[in-house]
């Protein structure tokens, strides 16, 4: 039996905002579809490989955002990453100041990139032959305010 998913995401969060964010995203009951540990290194599958080139991709489709995404770890069921989401048109200026925080489909925010790279992933994972679910329907998302926090969150990534 599935439970009711409650709200993922803090209600008085702006998800726009720029700033440095750690991810987690997991696979649909930790399915061990993204990567094998053979000899103690990684071996990404194809969707495994699907991730890291749909994280690299998304710097280039969502230019407006000022994304900068390099850190990345994919195991065997989940990836890590961080995003910095720089000042751009949707955190700043009049944009930003008549748009408010809703529920619902997501742009241009934290969300709808990581949406993104989902979707794309699950594109991919079908035609490798994937066709059940891929993805928990949430992800984890924590926002990073030190230079102290950023460096420890890339250290357990690496």
């Amino acid at each position: 039996m599935d439970l009711p998913l409650s709200r993922g995401r803090f209600q008085d969060r702006d998800y726009r905002r720029a700033g440095t964010y750690f991810i987690t995203v997991a696979t649909y009951k930790r399915e061990q579809i993204l990567s094998q540990i053979v000899d103690g290194h990684v071996c990404l599958t194809g969707i495994g490989m699907a991730v890291h080139k749909t994280w690299m991709n998304s710097l280039l489709i969502r230019p407006d955002m000022h994304l900068y995404m390099a850190d990345l770890v994919v195991m065997p069921d989940h990836f890590h990453g961080l995003i910095d989401i720089g000042e751009n048109l949707y955190n700043t200026g009049d944009y930003y100041s008549i748009q408010t925080n809703q529920f619902g489909v997501q742009s241009k925010n934290l969300g709808s990139v990581v949406r993104g790279i989902k979707a794309s992933v699950t594109v991919i994972a079908r035609k490798l032959g994937c066709h059940g679910k891929i993805w928990h329907p949430r992800y984890f998302e924590r926002q990073l305010f030190s230079a102290e926090s950023i460096w420890i969150a890339k250290n357990y990534i690496r």
